[in-house]
């Protein structure tokens, strides 16, 4: 989540599921943004259609056996705009989570559109187990400030905010390894120490990634070594970390 567009959630949904599929978990990716998405973009799934059967909506297999589903993958191409009211969009909500033939999942990851609206609404109202959120921001402070708002949603609809995800964190420069905070420094350690919620990773900026998405190829899979590899790799561990804290929390608390 984010209150905030243009922050990269797509690509840390993406690609969280990916770190996550790495580790031999079964990962499902639905995202949840009608009016832009783009998460199919970045596992390399343009122009793929799910199918049909008669257990349901089959999702779109995606690399590692990520099953994704997408309003992308229904719509006729990607020029064309959704235009939907809010009841449209809660009755499609529900569909995905019931209608799409998910299996046997460790992990579903949702990637929500930006704001604190409908969807995010229907998603607390709807499902009725959610292990937390991921707030994704970038370092600016009227990021931070737009962010702080989707943390407070989360928490008054009961998305408990577990993990706080700086994306453009950091770029090194090519050939000297110099690190620049290139949009300014960063926000995610007030964010964590006013909130308590802690931080899972900070991602770095990356030259490569457009060249990636444009030839539908994964860049922390073909570069496991990257620095951005690296911290996809840091944000699920400490991911485990505090799911496995919560639940320990949980079965004291019991």
């Amino acid at each position: 989540m984010s209150g905030k567009g243009g922050v990269g959630k797509s690509l840390i949904a993406s690609y969280m599921a990916v770190a996550l599929a790495k580790n031999g978990l079964k990962v499902g990716l639905l995202d949840l943004d009608f009016h832009g998405p783009s998460s199919h973009l970045f596992l390399g799934l343009r122009n793929k259609r799910p199918s049909l059967t008669l257990g349901g909506i089959e999702p779109v297999e995606g690399p590692l056996g990520i099953k994704v589903m997408s309003l992308a993958f229904l719509a006729p191409d990607d020029e064309t705009p959704v235009i939907w009211r809010g009841p449209l969009k809660s009755s499609a909500i529900i569909q995905l989570l019931t209608e799409v033939s998910w299996g046997n999942l460790d992990f579903l990851v949702i990637d929500m559109p930006p704001g604190t609206g409908d969807e995010a609404l229907t998603l607390a109202q709807t499902v009725k187990y959610i292990d937390g959120s991921l707030i994704v921001t970038i370092p600016s402070d009227i990021a931070k400030n737009v962010v702080t708002r989707a943390i407070n949603f989360a928490k008054l609809v009961g998305i408990k905010p577990i993990g706080l995800i700086e994306n453009m964190s950091y770029f090194y420069c090519p050939g000297t390894s110099t690190k620049y905070n290139i949009f300014g420094d960063s926000v995610v350690e007030a964010l964590s120490s006013k909130y308590k919620i802690p931080i899972l990773a900070k991602i770095p900026v990356d030259l490569e990634l457009p060249e990636y998405v444009k030839t539908g190829r994964i860049l922390i899979i073909d570069k496991p070594d990257s620095p951005i590899s690296k911290s996809f790799d840091v944000m699920v561990n400490n991911l485990f970390n505090v799911l496995n804290s919560i639940g320990r929390s949980s079965a004291n608390t019991e």
